[in-house]
């Protein structure tokens, strides 16, 4: 307690010098000022740009009602980021609805949690993937139909969202965070209480059940950001604070 006491301490007097901190994300923002007061009136959200993944195509084949929902989770194996609470909401959706691939990567220490997931997964239509290089991406992004984000922490911008969207595929994700900025509930992804499977099974039956949400979804995708543009950005914030040039 008195490390991170201190450490908050350092960080106050640090603060003190810019004129503007940028965040990548409102909630952030807010979240800093909340902790930081001092520095109401110098935060600016700038939402970061994403690069273009290798093979990616935004356009798809609309999802005939017959072929299983295939369902894509991304990240390490470790609580924080929810994997269990996925596979927790597959319990009682109907058979052969969906299959769903999870691509993480062990942590020493938590091989108990691991092995949880698995014991899971059991009997379910799950298969564990390891980490796979970055290049590689864009393809296992256009095998899926939907990427979910069942984080138990609080997101601060996730890029991972972003890399869906523009491959075409919808985000379910729990309504914490920076999740609820990149998302529009019902419009191109769908947002469930965390930490709450039901409610996350909820909205994989809406996309097993429901004909033609998935597609009305993909079509509503948001465009994002590229590198060039926030740099762009980034660069003209910047200008704000250049003193003028001397008069000759």
């Amino acid at each position: 307690a008195d490390a991170v006491r201190r450490r908050f301490l350092q960080m106050e007097q640090v603060l003190r010098y810019p004129q503007v901190v940028i965040t990548p994300s409102v909630f952030l923002a807010e979240k800093m000022e909340h902790y930081f007061p001092a520095l109401h009136g110098r935060i600016r959200p700038f939402p970061l740009g994403v690069h273009r993944l290798p093979g990616v195509v935004r356009e798809r084949a609309p999802r005939t009602v017959m072929s299983p929902l295939r369902v894509l989770y991304v990240g390490v194996f470790l609580p924080h980021k929810g994997a269990h609470v996925l596979l927790e909401a597959l319990h009682g959706l109907p058979a052969d609805s969906l299959t769903v691939s999870l691509y993480g990567v062990d942590v020493a220490g938590w091989e108990t949690y691991r092995e949880r997931l698995r014991a899971t997964a059991e009997r379910l239509p799950v298969q564990f993937h390891d980490a796979y290089p970055h290049d590689q991406f864009g393809e296992i992004l256009r095998q899926h139909d939907v990427l979910v984000m069942p984080m138990i922490w609080e997101e601060t911008f996730s890029i991972l969202t972003r890399e869906a969207f523009l491959a075409g595929l919808p985000v379910v994700a729990a309504r914490r965070g920076a999740l609820v900025e990149a998302i529009r509930d019902g419009i191109d992804g769908l947002l469930f209480e965390p930490e709450n499977s039901a409610d996350l099974r909820r909205c994989l039956l809406r996309l097993v059940t429901e004909p033609g949400l998935l597609d009305q979804l993909r079509a509503a995708a948001p465009s994002v950001k590229t590198m060039e543009t926030y740099a762009e950005e980034i660069e003209a914030l910047y200008q704000e604070f250049v003193p003028p040039a001397p008069a000759v």
